[in-house]
């Protein structure tokens, strides 16, 4: 499991709900409520896994994708969404997604996930 997670969404109860969950699971979490809002934080912070969703007000969770791209820490992403269309899932996947959701998320499949993907990359 990933040792800290920017997670990225402006509905505050999936923020607060992955949040607990993933703390549960001795990560250490940070929020943001937009996509300016997950890059002022990854300015700062060494941050291993973006769990964004893809539409918000402003900077959208493809723009995170993208700032997160260019990083040297090379955090994973994974996308979210309550309107995950075909078109989403492709661009998510050709800018560098990990993997992408359909909300709600449920916590057993983030884990399974982010299981397999630290199994990767080690």
């Amino acid at each position: 499991m990933p040792k800290s997670v920017l997670i990225v969404d402006d509905e505050k109860l999936i923020v607060w709900s992955l949040t607990e969950q993933l703390k549960q699971e001795g990560c250490n979490t940070f929020a943001a409520d937009s996509g300016e809002a997950a890059i002022k934080i990854l300015k700062s912070e060494s941050i291993d896994l973006i769990i964004t969703d893809v539409r918000m007000p402003g900077l959208d969770g493809f723009a995170v994708l993208r700032y997160a791209k260019q990083l040297k820490s090379g955090p994973t992403v994974i996308m979210m969404s309550a309107h995950g269309n075909p078109a989403d899932r492709k661009k998510a996947a050709a800018i560098g997604a990990a993997t992408f959701f359909d909300k709600p998320v449920h916590i057993e499949k983030l884990l399974g996930v982010t299981s397999v993907l630290k199994s990767i990359s080690n």
